[in-house]
């Protein structure tokens, strides 16, 4: 299983000197140290708020679990992770341990994998957490993914690991964290369907000290989804757009009340999206091209316990 792994601090702070520049203070208690040539991050430096010292460090690359996989390396692709050179068909032996050395990888079973690489989605939430999140693709002879598979990780402000979770169906696009680091919710899947594989886009809402999801869905390729905290109100908004049989979009909407454990859907036009202004807590308010302002009452929404 692959490690995490922390950088001792004098190896850490020579090789920062050698090839990266910081982004942000001490004082922040978080720094982004970027690869000064290719500009791409490398890792993410942990500070003790109270004294200004450096308690840990994250190195990027090194607990990419998708690199240094069996498999001959063709170079490094633009976020520095590595990129393998395959050719591999269904039904062989190195296919066969490709899907198996990956828990599952989810990965068609008409195409010959010629290329993979992994790429990484970062997101700092304010100046407590980090979620990273590993995303491996394998690609087709018409460079179309045919095989995808994820971790992601939760990071606390001093560089501990809080959650780790392994996806081995969909990559991951967008994830967020409750204000209070309490819940955590993604975006999976890439949206098209692709060389034999049936594409699924979906979301997930887990809270971090337990294994098994809150909640989760997931819809055909056609349908897209978003994930935004509404930072007011404090509740995570989970939106999937869905084309109607008209080819006009429905935004399907599930605002989560974490503290009542409730969530309310509802499904908006284009015109009711474009004008909506706030969450508040009891509902949404809408503001028109002259800012007059109309609520709808989330007492009116359909209501589930999750």
């Amino acid at each position: 299983m692959h490690m995490l792994r922390t950088l001792g601090i004098l190896f850490f702070l020579s090789f920062l000197s050698q090839s990266i520049s910081a982004q942000a203070s001490a004082k922040t208690g978080i720094s982004l140290l970027y690869e000064k040539t290719e500009g791409h991050l490398e890792a993410i430096q942990f500070f003790d708020p109270e004294d200004g010292k450096m308690v840990s460090a994250f190195n990027i690359r090194e607990n990419n679990p998708f690199n240094g996989l069996d498999f001959p390396i063709a170079g490094r692709n633009a976020e520095g992770q590595d990129q393998y050179r395959l050719d591999l068909t269904p039904g062989t032996k190195g296919y066969t341990q490709l899907v198996s050395k990956h828990n599952q990888l989810r990965i068609s079973e008409y195409s010959t994998a010629k290329r993979a690489d992994s790429n990484i989605l970062y997101r700092k939430v304010g100046d407590r957490f980090i979620i990273i999140a590993y995303n491996l693709m394998v690609r087709g002879e018409d460079q179309r993914i045919i095989g995808e598979r994820s971790r992601l990780l939760v990071l606390n402000r001093r560089g501990e690991v809080m959650r780790q979770i392994e996806n081995n169906k969909y990559i991951i696009r967008n994830a967020i964290l409750s204000n209070d680091g309490k819940y955590l919710a993604f975006i999976f899947g890439h949206g098209k369907v692709q060389s034999g594989v049936q594409a699924m886009n979906g979301a997930c809402l887990y809270k971090i000290d337990q294994d098994k999801a809150l909640y989760c869905e997931e819809s055909g390729s056609d349908v897209h989804y978003h994930a935004t905290l509404e930072t007011e109100s404090g509740h995570m908004l989970i939106s999937a757009w869905v084309p109607d049989s008209k080819s006009n979009t429905q935004y399907l909407m599930r605002f989560f009340d974490m503290e009542k454990r409730v969530y309310y859907s509802h499904s908006f036009d284009r015109k009711d999206r474009e004008e909506m202004a706030r969450v508040h807590d009891y509902g949404i308010e809408f503001k028109d091209e002259k800012g007059e302002s109309r609520f709808m009452l989330f007492a009116d929404f359909e209501k589930e316990v999750f």
